[in-house]
């Protein structure tokens, strides 16, 4: 299999494709279009031709997602999943955040807005790593269970090695918050990216082991997700580029490592982001 060293041109240059099919692409270019149109309205015959056939149209309402992983087992989040999981005739995706975040306090799995948790990681007094799985494997028991599979974000930082316990490691959002105040020690950079490249690790042996090779390989994998924003967006422009480094080849390079999976995204980006993947 091919080393790191060989992989990152390739991740770097799929990351590069990822950010220009996202909104820093889109929104930018449509942008003047769609305010011209406004600025010259005017009427429009559009004629449709509907006994020439071109070609089949691709399916694309197959990717559904939310914050928070914890619904997924919800009466309300399985009776969604079902109706998502029979939509057809493709297979349909669901994508979630805090995959790898950790309840706060730990006994706490209470789904609430824009949070989640799965306690897939602690560490013992000593600083010996901990991993399970439990929770992990009813959210993503839940969406098989219903003709639904994982689009399976690696995220976010453990509050084991979250860089700044100083501030809260959780929030409370609600109506009367200011969007912020939701980045706390959940979104910082890890402090240790050895520590967190083996946790990606043992979490895809882990799918593997459980779920087998072709299933795993039948879902999308994805490498955190917008890692410019706060705190990250702290960090010095010189700084930027290696963590990049480190997150592809902790993250994605770990995951080629184990198995040859066919579907990686590297982290979506959102505008002026040029200063995290030039």
């Amino acid at each position: 299999m091919a080393s790191i060293s060989t992989l990152m041109p390739l991740m770097q240059h799929s990351c590069a494709l990822s950010m220009v099919g996202y909104e820093s692409f889109i929104m930018p270019s449509l942008l003047p279009i769609l305010l011209a149109s406004v600025a010259a309205a005017r009427d429009v015959s559009i004629l449709i031709d509907t006994s020439n056939l071109l070609d089949e149209l691709p399916p694309i309402a197959r990717f559904f997602g939310a914050d928070e992983p914890n619904y997924a087992y919800s009466p309300d989040g399985e009776a969604l999943l079902s109706e998502l999981g029979d939509l057809g005739p493709h297979q349909t995706y669901f994508r979630t955040h805090n995959l790898l975040t950790t309840c706060d306090p730990i006994d706490d799995v209470t789904a609430r807005l824009k949070w989640g948790c799965t306690n897939a990681y602690t560490e013992d007094t000593n600083g010996k790593s901990i991993y399970n799985w439990t929770i992990i494997d009813r959210i993503f028991d839940s969406y098989l269970e219903r003709g639904v599979k994982p689009y399976a974000q690696i995220s976010f930082t453990p509050k084991a090695l979250a860089s700044d316990l100083v501030e809260p490691y959780t929030f409370l959002f609600n109506e009367t918050n200011t969007y912020n105040v939701i980045f706390t020690g959940w979104s910082h950079v890890p402090t240790s990216w050895e520590k967190y490249g083996k946790l990606v690790y043992q979490w895809v042996k882990h799918e593997i082991d459980l779920r087998g090779e072709d299933e795993v390989n039948s879902w999308y994998w994805e490498v955190w997700n917008e890692a410019r924003i706060s705190p990250w967006e702290s960090i010095s422009l010189a700084d930027r580029r290696p963590a990049k480094h480190r997150l592809l080849e902790r993250y994605a390079g770990t995951i080629l490592h184990i198995v040859r999976l066919r579907r990686i995204q590297c982290p979506p980006s959102t505008p002026n982001s040029t200063s995290w993947w030039p």
